[in-house]
């Protein structure tokens, strides 16, 4: 498996287990937006890989997690912040290892994302690399 769909594997694996306080859209998924109009979207944003020369063959990606928390405009920025809060924490400089390789979670942070279609969003950032082997 290729380490950018090991990446997105482990990561969505890991939001889905542990984050039940919103409806969580994933890439590319089935996903019927709720009623309350407050749900989170989750996005793996990889970058190109590079070789390093650490032991065996390994390659270090970087990429970041992108994850926007929307909630109805005109409701104050109050509960939004909260819930990025909680995403943030959930991975904020988390280690999930894999097969001899990890996968490293940097220090997360968030940001108004403004208003997209009909809701306002909060975007939590959390930069990751992920040392492995990219066969």
């Amino acid at each position: 498996m290729s380490s950018r769909l090991l990446i997105r594997q482990l990561s969505e694996q890991h939001m889905a287990a542990n984050f039940t306080a919103k409806p969580v859209k994933f890439e590319n998924t089935v996903f019927t937006q709720p009623q309350d109009g407050e749900w989170v979207e989750f996005f793996v944003e990889t970058a190109r890989t590079k070789p390093r020369t650490i032991g065996r063959g390994l390659t270090r990606t970087h990429g970041q997690l992108r994850i926007v928390v929307r909630f109805p405009v005109g409701e104050g920025m109050g509960d939004g912040w909260g819930v990025a809060d909680q995403v943030g924490t959930l991975f904020d400089s988390l280690t999930l290892p894999y097969q001899g390789s990890y996968l490293k979670f940097k220090c997360a942070s968030a940001s108004s994302g403004g208003r997209i279609d009909s809701s306002y969003s909060i975007v939590v950032t959390v930069p990751f690399e992920f040392d492995g082997d990219d066969r």
